[in-house]
């Protein structure tokens, strides 16, 4: 038996996960404190959706659920007020969460305490959404530990994750629990259906139904993986049983835990999702369109990708640059391998996966083009349940030249960092503090000095051999 061998393949497998947990860990720092840079530098509830997100968690602390028609109960005293409680509609998870941070603060009268706070909290969850998209690329390429390492650093610096991370919205929880879902959706394709697999599977969807209504396609998808999770051997009843059962049990489940609230919003406005479209028609503005217009208008796409921008415009040219040159580099990589013939069969698993990936951003590219033509606005926040997806497109551009990945990933970084960075110049209203002016710059300081250690780690995580099977040599 040749144990000097196998000592020496455990060695490296070790020293891979290392450098994996160094590249994971730094980024999530990273995310975290450029999001409590960014909570301490703008104004606190300067915009009306984040005073309403943070009015329904002190109504929950209030122990009730806020009604579109009975407005906010906050009375802060600085920032705006919108008109009506118009995030009424949501699921209360977020807000639970928030209840016992925002509660205590707000009855003693601290409310900028209250909503940095908030804001902190926040910016907590942006770091598990980048947690959550790096496990959810490695269920879907299991094979390519660096691929869902530069996912991780792509995420820890998308501009609305820092700018959502560093406000109080519920959008950065569901899209957590939407790359979770594409994670065990992806899990049970590849690898079969286990106990915990399947009780992972229905508190995710728990969760995410908890979160918005939207996530009702990711735990659709999670669905037809359950009952697509057969493998070779796996035919027999007790299989099937457990497949269909944990199918049950997705669909069941939620309607258990969260059924209610949904009832409710029937009961209030007539419609599952709680809306109130002849409002928003006579007081926001909105105007119904036909599909044909919106898919043909570049303001629908660039307010709905341009994620990585902050405070650029939407149709500025960095988010896109940043996006589309990765994108192109991918497309590049994929003609040089299939010029030169490389090509390896292609397994069941990995098709479903392919098929999922494309199947689930179409329904939610469609469903965005749905809201906009009822006169909703294309809202780059809207895309961020894609983010697993559409950092993985990123990080594969990045990474498909196996001996340029690093130098690929560090302009990739500094070209975003810059763009956060020119955040802090733009003159947006800050609220004067005795701490958090110096707390905001070291936040800033320390995010950078994080990302300095998030690319030496990639970079070492990548000169090992067995980091990944990549595109191009």
């Amino acid at each position: 038996m040749n144990t000097s061998g196998a000592a020496a393949t455990a060695s490296r497998g070790s020293a891979t996960r290392r450098w994996t947990a160094v590249v994971v860990v730094s980024a999530m720092a990273v995310v975290l404190l450029a999001s409590v840079a960014r909570a301490l530098m703008t104004e606190p509830l300067g915009g009306n959706d984040e005073t309403a997100h943070l009015d329904y968690a002190y109504q929950v602390w209030l122990g009730r659920l806020p009604v579109f028609e009975d407005g906010v109960v906050l009375t802060p005293g600085f920032g705006s007020s919108p008109p009506v409680q118009w995030v009424a509609q949501h699921p209360p998870l977020f807000y639970v969460l928030l209840a016992p941070i925002v509660g205590p603060l707000v009855d003693g009268q601290h409310m900028f305490a209250a909503v940095i706070a908030a804001r902190f909290a926040n910016a907590l969850v942006a770091a598990a959404t980048v947690l959550a998209v790096w496990w959810a690329v490695r269920q879907c390429w299991p094979d390519a530990r660096r691929l869902a390492a530069a996912a991780a650093v792509v995420t820890s610096l998308t501009g609305m994750i820092i700018l959502v991370g560093g406000a109080v919205y519920n959008d950065l929880l569901a899209s957590t629990f939407s790359a979770l879902a594409l994670g065990l959706a992806a899990r049970m394709l590849r690898g079969g259906i286990s106990w915990g697999t399947a009780a992972a599977a229905v508190l995710v969807a728990v969760g995410g139904m908890s979160t918005r209504l939207s996530l009702a396609v990711f735990v659709g998808v999670m669905v037809v993986a359950a009952l697509l999770s057969a493998r070779r051997g796996e035919s027999t009843p007790r299989a099937w049983a457990m497949r269909i059962g944990t199918a049950f049990a997705l669909v069941v489940a939620p309607v258990a835990a969260i059924g209610w609230f949904y009832l409710r919003n029937v009961r209030l406005t007539g419609g599952i999702t709680g809306g109130h479209p002849d409002w928003a028609a006579e007081n926001l503005g909105r105007v119904d369109r036909s599909a044909v217009e919106v898919v043909s208008d570049t303001r629908f796409w660039s307010g709905l990708f341009s994620i990585f921008r902050i405070d650029s415009p939407a149709d500025g040219y960095a988010p896109w640059l940043l996006l589309l040159i990765p994108i192109g580099s991918a497309v590049v990589a994929a003609i040089v391998w299939a010029v030169r013939g490389r090509r390896s069969p292609v397994s069941r698993a990995s098709v479903l996966v392919g098929v999922m990936v494309v199947g689930v951003t179409v329904v939610v590219v469609a469903m965005q083009i749905s809201y906009v033509t009822t006169g909703g606005a294309a809202n780059t926040r809207y895309a961020l349940p894609l983010i697993a997806l559409l950092a993985a497109a990123v990080a594969v551009g990045l990474t498909a030249w196996r001996r340029l990945a690093p130098v690929l990933l560090s302009l990739w970084a500094v070209g975003a960092a810059a763009t956060y960075t020119a955040s802090f110049s733009v003159p947006l209203p800050i609220t004067t503090s005795p701490w958090a002016e110096g707390m905001k710059w070291a936040a800033y300081a320390l995010s950078l000095a994080a990302l300095a250690v998030c690319l030496v780690g990639f970079a070492r995580l990548s000169a090992r051999r067995d980091a990944e099977v990549s595109t191009v040599a």
